[in-house]
């Protein structure tokens, strides 16, 4: 999931002009009663760490 999600952020151009300002995007997943599953956060270190 992250992977993807990683692909998607990186490959928009403005979210990764904000990332380069030094914004982070949070994801929080849920379950139907509001238990976190997964919480993932990015920056624009994964989008140079996805670039390889």
């Amino acid at each position: 999931m992250a992977g993807q999600l990683t692909h998607s952020l990186c490959n928009e151009e403005k979210v990764l002009s904000n990332l380069k300002k030094g914004v982070t995007y949070a994801y929080n997943y849920q379950d139907n009663d509001g238990s976190i599953i997964a919480e993932i956060d990015f920056t624009i270190n994964d989008c140079e760490d996805a670039e390889g």
